[in-house]
C-alpha cells in the first residue's frame, strides 16, 4: 500500500523502487541506497512508525491467542 502511493505520488521513479524501498522502511532492514527526496522523507519515517506499531500489534495478538489456548489447554486437563 505505501509503495502504491509513493509510486502514484511521483515519490519513486519506478513501481520496483518503490515496493524496495517500502518494505526497507517498514521493516528498517535498510539495505539498499534508494532514498525519497526531501519533499517525501517524512512520509517515509510515518511508513517506518508503522512498521513499529504493526509489530506491536502483532505481537501482542500472538500474544493473547497463545494465552487464550494455554488458559483453555490447562482448563480441560
Amino acid at each position: 500500500m505505501w509503495a502504491f502511493a509513493y509510486k502514484m505520488l511521483g515519490a519513486m521513479p519506478t513501481g520496483t523502487n518503490a515496493m524496495l524501498y517500502s518494505l526497507n522502511a517498514m521493516t528498517s532492514y535498510g539495505h539498499t541506497d534508494i532514498e525519497l527526496q526531501s519533499q517525501w522523507q517524512l512520509m517515509g519515517s510515518l511508513e517506518a512508525l508503522d512498521g513499529w506499531i504493526l509489530f506491536g500489534l502483532t505481537t501482542a495478538f500472538m500474544f493473547n491467542v497463545i494465552q487464550t489456548i494455554w488458559s483453555q489447554h490447562t482448563r480441560s486437563k
